[in-house]
């Protein structure tokens, strides 16, 4: 075979596996992660708490507001007094700065944030009496220099991290803002990266095909028009510690994949929540954005229980994101993890475009079999405690692939050993890669496992 027709052959895989406008998309690709490079900047760090100093640990991206441009330092700023949300007279001093975005930092006390490029500084406290808000008597910090920035292109070893430290100073420290992270309060928020906690509309332009091809073409237009959701069926209510339900779409999806299979399952002694991402971008930055939102889902519900089903690519993305909740030593939150028609041994096709495409979409080389990251989440084996069920789907089929397959995922990738060993339950279901979330067999398989103790 000629390399002209192999490449060829490599061209019609990849557009199978990504089903959309490839001979455009893949030039769309490129131009838009030249953007997405200068456009978005990553803030790392790690926050140091002084023994005897108690408190849920949170982090704060601010800037200036159009007078506050001076210096940040909030100990040597005077106070003035205005209400927050829950009526509570607090202190901000001045000048003024606006809350961009926040992290609950993990149980290391690491955070990360992604923004656009600004006039950012860093800032943290510890809310210890657990309301969610910043009162002046609480332990505060402000980093004095402007934080360093990463750009997405650099490599994960030459990092830049900036430390926030909060010391015996912190008690003489106000910072210079009104902090409301109440339900209420997120709700006034519009934050850099995450929308959280908003009740979903299946309607949503957010879930609509061009929203869905900037995730994989246009990642940086992603970020503007959409953003990483972190949704609920219904708002954030009295009932927050009932069983949480937690679903994670495929490639080139959206949470809008699930609305039928929602439909099919009796949800009403659960609270029901869907994670976005954009899937061009690298399996590992999904990860880390799940694994983040669930460090701050721990903290708001520390009594409820979490089951979680992934489709397809959300499969890895969600076994990555617990094994970094075990790593951060959050313990294991997760009482039965459902994956569906998940590649665990990579994507031939995926390996193809990361050799031959003129443009390689982060997430191929990640996804591509024996990667880097395959390689890593197969060693990790998840935690006896949790009850893992695997479904595979074998109804469909690639003629584009000589292996056995679903119309998209092989099913020796699906039937990976590893897996298979750990699983507490093994299902099959003739349909399609797709036509799986919408079968009676699953439908009725799902029920049965979400209603065991």
């Amino acid at each position: 075979m000629s390399p002209s027709v192999h490449r060829m052959i490599v061209m019609v895989l990849l557009a199978t596996l990504l089903p959309s406008l490839w001979a455009c998309g893949v030039f769309r690709l490129g131009r838009d992660l030249e953007v997405l490079y200068d456009e978005i900047v990553i803030i790392s760090g790690d926050l140091k708490v002084d023994d005897g100093l108690t408190g849920q640990p949170i982090v704060l991206l601010v800037r200036p507001t159009a007078e506050g441009l001076g210096d940040p330092a909030g100990s040597n700023l005077a106070g003035s007094d205005l209400v927050g949300s829950d009526g509570e007279s607090r202190v901000l001093g001045s000048p003024g700065y606006e809350l961009v975005d926040y992290r609950f930092a993990d149980a290391k006390n690491r955070y990360n944030f992604q923004a656009r490029p600004g006039n950012y500084r860093l800032m943290a406290f510890l809310d210890q009496n657990g309301d969610f808000l910043y009162q002046p008597h609480e332990p505060g910090a402000v980093l004095d220099e402007v934080p360093k920035e990463n750009r997405l292109d650099t490599r994960r070893r030459r990092w830049k991290f900036n430390q926030v430290v909060i010391d015996s100073r912190a008690l003489d420290t106000r910072l210079p803002l009104v902090v409301d992270l109440t339900t209420a309060g997120l709700s006034q928020l519009e934050r850099t990266v995450t929308t959280m906690g908003v009740p979903v509309n299946f309607r949503s332009g957010r879930f609509k095909s061009k929203a869905i091809a900037q995730g994989m073409w246009e990642p940086s237009r992603w970020f503007v028009d959409v953003n990483y959701g972190f949704y609920l069926l219904e708002p954030w209510g009295p009932q927050e510690d009932k069983p949480l339900l937690l679903l994670v779409h495929g490639i080139n999806g959206s949470p809008k994949d699930f609305q039928r299979m929602l439909k099919g399952l009796d949800t009403s002694g659960m609270r029901v929540a869907l994670f976005h991402y954009p899937s061009g971008i690298s399996i590992e930055d999904n990860a880390f954005m799940l694994s983040q939102i669930m460090n701050e889902l721990f903290v708001r519900t520390p009594n409820q229980e979490y089951s979680l089903i992934a489709h397809s690519l959300g499969g890895l993305i969600s076994k990555r994101a617990l094994q970094l909740q075990e790593e951060a030593g959050h313990g294991h939150r997760i009482k039965k993890f459902i994956s569906i028609s998940v590649p665990w041994a990579g994507h031939k096709g995926a390996a193809a475009g990361a050799e031959y495409s003129p443009v390689v979409a982060p997430v191929w080389t990640d996804l591509a079999p024996k990667s880097r990251f395959i390689s890593r989440l197969a060693d990790y084996s998840l935690p006896e405690e949790v009850d893992y069920t695997l479904f595979f789907s074998h109804g469909g089929s690639s003629r584009l692939s000589a292996d056995s397959n679903d119309g998209a995922v092989s099913l020796d990738s699906q039937l990976d050993p590893g897996m298979q060993d750990r699983a507490d339950q093994l299902i099959g279901v003739s349909q399609d890669h797709v036509g799986i979330l919408r079968d009676r067999r699953t439908l009725g398989a799902l029920s049965t496992l979400l209603q065991s103790p």
